[in-house]
């Protein structure tokens, strides 16, 4: 089997190498005044850039012209030009394939879509994704980027492939409320992702109307479920984060809420389990604070 001409320099292609991805890419040469003989195939490793093969299987050659089709498959060493040393039918060409990098036209952190929020001062997530276009469908390796203005917050992006939305998610414990801003470089391009960090609010806390559980008896130490529950509405969906509240008037006492989340356009309630030993009898006061509204309660304390 012979041909009189290999055209490597026309050379199509199904679809792109990118560096780093192993690849199943088909590429077709063509040739001119094919004999109709028979040819055995090819397998040619690449030079330049290393890491792939070419396969031609055996076949016949067209009686006049045609095309042969090389599989390219492996993973490219990196970026640049792989070259094949094409040998067939009596004739030879390089074949040359650039292998690039994952990329887009467009990044547009303005027009993110948000799905969460992020409150102080818990810490994230604050998930959200970017939007981006002119995508060549390449990999990227994701980033990592902190945050300025407000500080402590780390926005991730994980590895994976243009075209596919650019999910992030935010970790760390902000350092104050207002604006966190993360610079964003990806796909060759870059944008400024900015996001609000908000503080954890309720509307308004009931102290008028608290659920007051168990007793409490001076020098006894507190057992069983005792209890201050407060309600409140309108919380913003943050967390409560609030320190163990330490009781004026009669002393020993504390109350702790915990860590949990608020409602999120709606009310509910907050309970302060109280623990200690009170130190006489008379009345306990507790500052207690929920999503901004704060309230003294007090319990009796009997002798």
């Amino acid at each position: 089997g012979a041909v009189s001409a290999l055209n490597c320099v026309n050379a199509t292609f199904t679809d792109s190498i990118f560096a780093g991805t192993s690849t199943n890419s088909n590429t077709t040469i063509p040739y001119t005044d094919g004999n109709g003989g028979p040819h055995s195939g090819q397998t040619v490793n690449s030079t330049g850039v290393t890491g792939l093969t070419a396969t031609l299987n055996s076949g016949n050659f067209a009686n006049g012209n045609g095309t042969l089709t090389y599989y390219i498959s492996g993973t490219p060493s990196g970026l640049g030009t792989a070259s094949f040393a094409i040998n067939i039918g009596g004739q030879t060409c390089t074949l040359t394939r650039n292998v690039i990098s994952g990329s887009i036209t467009a990044l547009d952190c303005a027009n993110q879509t948000l799905i969460d929020s992020v409150y102080y001062p818990f810490p994230g997530p604050g998930h959200g994704s970017i939007p981006h276009s002119g995508s060549n469908g390449g990999p990227h390796n994701g980033l990592t980027s902190n945050s300025t203005g407000i500080t402590g917050l780390t926005l991730t992006i994980s590895p994976g492939h243009f075209g596919n939305p650019l999910s992030y998610y935010i970790s760390g414990y902000p350092s104050g409320t207002g604006v966190a801003s993360f610079p964003i470089t990806i796909g060759g391009q870059s944008c400024t992702l900015t996001r609000n960090v908000v503080a954890t609010t309720v509307a308004s806390l009931d102290c008028s109307n608290p659920i007051n559980s168990g007793t409490l008896t001076a020098n006894t130490i507190v057992s069983g479920s005792t209890y201050i529950e407060l309600t409140y509405t309108m919380g913003n969906g943050g967390m409560h984060i609030e320190p163990t509240v330490f009781s004026t008037g009669v002393t020993g006492l504390d109350a702790f809420a915990g860590t949990f989340p608020l409602s999120n356009g709606t009310g509910g309630t907050v309970r302060f389990s109280i623990n200690g030993t009170p130190t006489s009898s008379g009345t306990a006061s507790f500052v207690l604070t929920v999503g901004g509204q704060t309230c003294t309660v007090t319990r009796t304390v009997a002798p």
